[in-house]
């Protein structure tokens, strides 16, 4: 994977997603150099919306660079998330482009509640989609989730991991392969 991407640009809520996905592509040989981080500048606005204003402007950007691969983060929150999906499409439509398709260099993630889910369940504790586990995770426990997740994905999946984070690994493993 390092070969392929020149640059992959991180759109995300916090420094929370920025960080999970940043030691994702480090340890997956992509160089920190190679890697634009772009949170939500604190105090300006909603994380998500960040991202849904964002999306489309990014995307236009990688469009048409072979090896220039973008990947979002946004939280499902209390809703579906398939409804953040939906949200990102209906930006790239309003902006004139054509939705994702799935052989472009572009993985969205959408964490449900929030990325704290994920990472409290790849420490080994048990998690559900409704419940909030943002007071109960530290940011130091990213580094041991991050390793978690590139140990177990995608080839030992455990049936105890919740649907978001299952459907966040195959999309990291296809933005992963399509280069490779």
């Amino acid at each position: 994977m390092a070969d392929r991407y020149s640059l992959v640009i991180v759109l995300c809520e916090d420094n929370r997603h920025a960080s999970f996905v940043l030691r994702y592509l480090k340890k997956r040989g992509i160089p920190g150099q190679r890697i634009r981080r772009m949170p939500c500048p604190k105090g300006r606005q909603s994380g998500e919306q960040f991202v849904r204003e964002n999306f489309a402007v990014q995307v236009r950007a990688i469009r048409g660079r072979g090896n220039v691969g973008l990947i979002a983060v946004i939280d499902a929150d209390a809703s579906p998330c398939t409804n953040r999906v939906r949200q990102l499409d209906k930006a790239l439509q309003e902006a004139e482009q054509k939705v994702r398709q799935r052989s472009e260099p572009i993985a969205v993630l959408v964490p449900k509640r929030h990325i704290e889910t994920w990472i409290r369940c790849l420490c080994g504790h048990a998690v559900n989609e409704s419940d909030s586990f943002r007071r109960s995770v530290d940011n130091k426990d990213i580094k041991p989730a991050v390793d978690e997740f590139l140990r177990r994905c995608p080839h030992d999946v455990p049936p105890a991991w919740p649907p978001s984070l299952k459907a966040g690994c195959t999309e990291l493993a296809q933005f992963a392969s399509r280069f490779t």
